[in-house]
């Protein structure tokens, strides 16, 4: 009678070797997502699995720049905004820490935001949508959160804006200024004259592009709308509009806006005028062709765990 073969005869020593784990193996990690935010070095790996638009908000401190981020965050959790749904981010926990002090939980007595950190250097809060028809597929947006510090030495220096050479190109520049201030004139004409410079910087140092669209954001509307100067600062700001175009020519699109992300005066919504910006910052009508980038072999799913292209 033929002896029964063991299979496990037939294995090679090389590869019996191969099949078990190493200890390299056992030890190797595995690079998860934080949660916070996306640093320049992990802005390449967003980029490539999907079109990315980076949105530069720029502005001094207290201009409202991460009040905005939390804004369109928390209109999303009221469903869908400017004409998209959410569709993840990579950065829920950093968005939730933005928004907490703006709720209840927090126990502050007027809602608030966390204000970003001098030594967090240059992050960005990441929101993936999709529009609401699906007719598109997924856009990822990179929204920078910056410190005003950083912004007040680029306002004194235009080589201090050389940290954002190298990063991803904004789609979209929102340039903010202290609706607050804008209301005292003591602080009227600094305040807008600040963005003005920071703007041009920037372009000194070609760091935006002449096809990206630039809003100058006036920010805290509601309580210029609500001052007794209310009729004298919508003169003000008319004019400004008009001085922008003679500021920045050549092609650019420099244009003023008035939001108010967190209204403290009744009778405003919350997103006030901004529900406008983003859907200009998403409109599909207006994707470049540099945000439509190759497949990869692996990305990464929602948890940060690798997966095939066909899996995200």
């Amino acid at each position: 009678m033929p002896e029964e073969r063991n299979e496990s005869q037939n294995v090679a020593p090389e590869a019996e070797a191969a099949s078990v784990p190493s200890e390299s193996d056992e030890n190797a990690s595995i690079d998860l997502w934080g949660g916070y935010d996306i640093t320049l070095a992990e802005v390449p790996e967003i980029s490539v699995a999907e079109p990315t638009r980076a949105i530069w908000i720029i502005g001094l401190r207290d201009s409202g720049k991460t009040t905005l981020i939390a804004s369109i965050y928390e209109q999303f959790q009221l469903g869908p905004f400017g004409g998209m749904e959410f569709a993840g981010s990579r950065t829920l926990l950093g968005l939730e820490r933005l928004c907490h002090q703006a709720r209840p939980e927090s126990d502050l007595l007027e809602p608030d935001t966390e204000r970003t950190s001098a030594s967090a250097g240059i992050r960005f809060m990441h929101i993936r949508v999709r529009d609401r028809e699906h007719r598109s597929g997924i856009l990822s947006l990179l929204l920078s959160d910056v410190s005003g510090e950083l912004f007040r030495r680029i306002r004194d220096s235009a080589e201090e804006a050389e940290v954002f050479r190298g990063i991803r190109a904004p789609s979209h520049v929102a340039a903010l200024v202290d609706g607050a201030k804008i209301i005292d004139p003591v602080t009227r004409h600094a305040a807008f004259n600040d963005a003005v410079t920071v703007l041009e910087r920037f372009l000194e140092q070609n760091l935006i592009p002449t096809h990206t669209p630039i809003d100058v954001l006036i920010t805290k509307d509601d309580l210029i709308r609500s001052s007794a100067q209310a009729v004298a600062l919508g003169e003000f700001l008319e004019q400004k509009r008009e001085y922008l175009n003679t500021v920045f020519t050549g092609g650019r699109r420099v244009v003023l806006h008035r939001v108010a992300a967190r209204p403290k005066s009744g009778g405003y919504r919350a997103a006030e005028g901004i529900v406008d910006r983003f859907r200009a910052w998403t409109d599909a009508k207006t994707l470049d062709s540099t945000e439509v980038w190759a497949e990869p072999r692996l990305q990464r799913g929602a948890f940060g765990e690798r997966l095939p292209w066909r899996l995200l």
